[in-house]
């Protein structure tokens, strides 16, 4: 899994089958700033394994204000080895 700083933060590429089920993403919302953080294992019981991490933010809603597609994944903890 790459990752590439710009002025928008932090880009992290490939699928979901590159992360660790003890990963955790941190997701936060665009519109309202709402901050979810998710374990990799639960994420893999919601989508394809083949799903590429860059289109996650199109697909989730925030809990918060209900928006759809404004997410941006803003960290990955790796798990510890």
């Amino acid at each position: 899994m790459a990752e590439q700083n710009a002025n928008t933060g932090p880009r992290y590429y490939g699928s979901v089958a590159a992360l660790c089920q003890d990963d955790v993403l941190t997701f936060a919302c665009l519109t309202c700033g709402h901050q979810a953080s998710m374990e990799a294992r639960a994420l893999t019981e919601r989508v394809s394994s083949d799903v590429l991490i860059e289109a996650l933010d199109a697909r989730l809603r925030c809990t918060c204000c209900g928006e759809r597609g404004q997410a941006q994944l803003v960290a990955v903890e790796a798990a510890e080895e």
